[in-house]
């Protein structure tokens, strides 16, 4: 085992480490260094692994360990105090900072321009930055953090809290204010008052801990087996090799299951591991979890796991699932689910038309991109489980772990730890319920980390639809008729994909009034990756259709795309698609008008319209909980079911809190927990921020 020498933030270090680790790999499990984070290794694209190696900005996931010998590394954790607290109050206070995966490795890089006195120059900060990616907060306000902490380091200066460099936040750009009311009701601390955020010097520097981030004592790694085919009977396994590799404890397959082998969010269809016989449906389903007592040893050993397959012609697009003779690829056919309404006389509306339009548009399948790999960490206690998750959803994961384990759900606690990222992509149960399964077989605490291309391979993304539109409009434009055929790639598991299509079908015709309307939409299986819950929720690519065809209407008609837009939009007292009346809460026409002059002013500019969340409900609940505890030493203790993932969840309650309450805000910490009292349901869209806060203001 090689043995390494180098200077750790100050320090003479000396580790040994296993051939074939990355120098993140020796830093974080073997120098228990978690600042520098694991989104991409060994891939050094994300930028979220940068240390400095002497004095330079280097990425730890491309660096042999063998090449630090003898150099000064210096992490966030090493850095002199007094830049430590300039970098995280600028990036608190410019809004820099949301999920906070990627911000230590920023903050890192911008600590080498503080030293080089370039941290004031824009096109400096921004050359700099080129090899980190952020997929939260934009990259505006990251550069206005490096800025505000150049000139506060140059000048020798504190950041103290404050407005950003980009505070309008009510339109005022454009002569408009904030109502006078609201103005009035603002409180310090409160609801409308700046706050800074939650904990968030804590995730500037890498001090609020990610799943991947937790070790505990006598705790197990995972690693998981994926299949190599999309759809191949697995006719054996053999773990021979694996199970002489070092490190390795055991191998975890199908049969270890003590409940149920299938769960899924909506529909059971999705087995938390393929059994020996079985046929696989895509390259993301698990045969096995290697554990051993090092993550690189569990990785390192499922790599030597051999399997059998029969490889079988998958089937890859809707149309090929949908032909007659297919294969099946779950017992009750390749069509998950139809979604259908209508309205009144379509064909007699296109008859009767001045001008009629037909086209298809197709969208394709969309990655997150969130950049913190799933991770989970299961802990066995006493007749029960713990699983630390990153997921959106801590309810959905305690109710289906319980029946893979086959448990009570009072048996199985769930806690979010800090999120990195989701967008949709961590909805559905993953890596949690393969570690609660390793954890209750090993009797041992068991975390499993992703790689990024396991990561890419298992969790579902955007569906991509195929949409055939037939509209019609009278001569000046008005649009008389809508009909559409939406079909809908779910790929191997329903995830909620018939919910999806469910919502592309209701807005299928934008926020456009269309007096006949014909549309259908069908979810689809096939052997793909699965697709599921990503931000729009299947409007986007509706959106993207209708908006299209407005655009050529108004050439059709001779007019520009703001005119077609306004002759159409719906305003209070019109009825959407589906037949719900809008009500005066329906803005779509102030929200055009607002940006009238903009648009006709411009040499050259596109403009498009929007509209989600009315029409069709999903049938599911809808509630937001929130539980209040007084702590001793009068600290408050706010629990609640929805996930912070960097929207500001946590820090939005603790404002009205401190609004209804006058407390102050430091005595306030907001936890997410899977306890019955604060039930919610799934972290989409805005919904958290919604009925929390109102749950928030309820019980304070």
């Amino acid at each position: 085992m090689p043995a390494l020498l180098f200077e750790l933030n100050g320090l003479t270090t000396e580790v040994s480490y296993d051939e074939g680790m990355n120098f993140l790999e020796v830093l974080r499990e073997n120098c228990g260094v978690t600042s520098a984070k694991d989104g991409c290794a060994p891939q050094g694209f994300c930028g979220c692994c940068t240390v400095l190696v002497d004095g330079r900005p280097a990425l730890a996931c491309l660096t042999n360990p063998a090449k630090v010998g003898g150099k000064a590394v210096t992490t966030l954790e090493g850095l002199p105090e007094k830049m430590r607290q300039t970098l995280a109050k600028a990036f608190v206070r410019e809004g820099a900072v949301q999920c906070g995966f990627c911000t230590p490795g920023i903050a890192i890089r911008a600590s080498s321009l503080l030293e080089r006195d370039q941290a004031t120059d824009p096109d400096r900060i921004k050359k700099a930055l080129r090899g980190h990616l952020c997929r939260c907060t934009g990259y505006h306000r990251i550069v206005d953090a490096v800025l505000t902490a150049g000139e506060a380091w140059e000048s020798g200066s504190t950041v103290e809290p404050g407005s950003p460099r980009r505070s309008h936040h009510f339109g005022e750009d454009l002569g408009l204010s904030r109502d006078p009311e609201a103005e009035a009701a603002v409180r310090i601390d409160g609801v409308g008052h700046p706050s800074t955020r939650l904990k968030g010097i804590d995730q500037v520097l890498g001090k609020k801990d990610f799943v991947a981030d937790i070790s505990v004592p006598g705790m197990l790694h995972g690693a998981l087996v994926l299949s190599q085919h999309p759809r191949a009977v697995v006719h054996g396994i053999d773990y021979s090799a694996a199970l002489g590799a070092a490190g390795v404890e055991r191998i975890v397959t199908a049969a270890d299951v003590p409940g149920e082998r299938i769960v899924g969010l909506i529909t059971e269809d999705w087995p938390i591991v393929i059994a020996e016989g079985e046929t696989t449906r895509c390259v993301g389903d698990v045969l096995a979890i290697v554990v051993a007592d090092s993550r690189h040893h569990a990785r390192t050993a499922a790599a030597l796991v051999k399997v059998e397959y029969e490889v079988l012609e998958p089937l890859t697009s809707p149309q090929m699932a949908l032909a007659p003779g297919a294969a099946t690829i779950h017992d009750g056919g390749n069509l998950l689910d139809v979604c259908a309404f209508s309205r009144g006389d379509v064909d007699e509306a296109l008859a009767a038309s001045a001008h009629i339009l037909e086209e298809t548009f197709a969208t394709q399948r969309i990655e997150h991109a969130f950049l913190e790999p799933e991770s989970a960490l299961a802990i066995p206690s006493g007749n029960g489980i713990r699983i630390l998750s990153q997921g959106q959803g801590v309810h959905e994961d305690r109710r289906q772990i319980a029946a893979i384990l086959g448990l009570e759900e009072e048996q199985v606690e769930v806690e979010l730890v800090t999120n990195g990222g989701a967008f949709g992509g961590k909805e559905d149960l993953l890596v949690q319920g393969h570690a609660a399964l390793a954890a209750w077989v090993m009797g041992a605490p068991v975390r499993i980390d992703l790689t990024r291309e396991q990561s890419l391979l298992m969790h579902p993304k955007r569906h991509p639809l195929e949409m055939h539109y037939t509209i019609g409009a009278d001569s000046d434009g008005r649009l008389s008729a809508v009909r559409a055929r939406i079909v809908g790639d779910t790929g191997a598991y329903a995830s909620v994909g018939a919910k999806v299509l469910e919502r592309s079908v209701g807005h299928a015709c934008g926020p456009y009034r269309v007096d006949n309307v014909d549309i259908q939409g069908k979810t689809v299986y096939t052997n793909n990756p699965p697709c599921g819950a990503m931000r729009g929720f299947g409007v986007n690519q509706t959106s993207f259709a209708i908006e299209g065809l407005l655009d050529r209407l108004a050439e059709r008609v001779g007019i520009d795309g703001y005119d077609i837009r306004e002759r159409n939009i719906l305003h209070p007292g019109d009825r959407f698609a589906p037949g719900q009346i809008m009500t005066s809460s329906c803005g779509i026409g102030a929200t055009l008008k607002a940006v009238r002059e903009v648009y006709k002013s411009a040499s050259r500019a596109g403009i498009a319209c929007g509209i989600k969340n009315t029409g069709m409900g999903n049938g599911m609940e809808d509630a937001g909980r929130v539980l209040l505890r007084i702590l001793e030493g009068g600290r408050v203790d706010v629990l609640t079911g929805f996930t912070e993932m960097g929207q500001g969840l946590h820090t939005v309650v603790r404002q009205v809190i401190c609004h209804e309450t006058g407390l102050a805000p430091e005595i306030i910490d907001v936890r997410t927990v899977s306890l019955t009292e604060v039930e919610c349901g799934m972290t989409t869209a805005s919904r958290a921020t919604a009925l929390t806060t109102v749950a928030a203001k309820r019980a304070a």
